[in-house]
């Protein structure tokens, strides 16, 4: 439980995340690629400092989210691809860009990350099963 002290600086950082997650999720895809091409800008790709770095994944996977709804799959594609440069086998990051390959036609490329996830021991079990049901699924099993 956190210490009533450190509710506001807990809300500080919980109510922005709260906030881009509705924008990504819900708001009109201009509005989403707006906000967050602003932000990206303002983080180097080549950023070494570990808060600037999670903070740019955090904002690339929430412009991935906004593109994937706008039905925009090679933009989504390529910011899954960055994104996976500054966290190589990230498991969320892995099983978006399978779905995305799906989507653009891509179902081998798209079974052989699920192959790869429904086989690693990293994983939850739950998301190595379903790894293993989508690689089936796109075997034609």
């Amino acid at each position: 439980m956190i210490p009533f002290s450190m509710w506001p600086r807990t809300l500080m950082k919980v109510v922005p995340e709260i906030c881009e997650l509705l924008i990504a999720a819900s708001a009109p895809t201009s509005w989403g690629r707006r906000y967050f091409s602003r932000r990206l800008k303002k983080i180097s790709d080549k950023a070494q400092d570990l808060r600037q770095r999670n903070r740019r994944v955090a904002l690339l996977l929430r412009l991935s989210l906004v593109e994937e709804r706008a039905a925009n799959w090679t933009g989504a594609e390529s910011l899954i691809r960055e994104l996976l440069t500054l966290r190589p086998g990230d498991p969320s990051a892995l099983i978006s860009l399978a779905s995305v390959l799906e989507r653009t036609g891509d179902r081998s490329g798209a079974r052989e990350i699920y192959v790869s996830l429904a086989s690693s021991e990293d994983l939850r079990p739950e998301h190595r099963q379903q790894a293993t049901r989508e690689a089936a699924r796109l075997a034609g099993r």
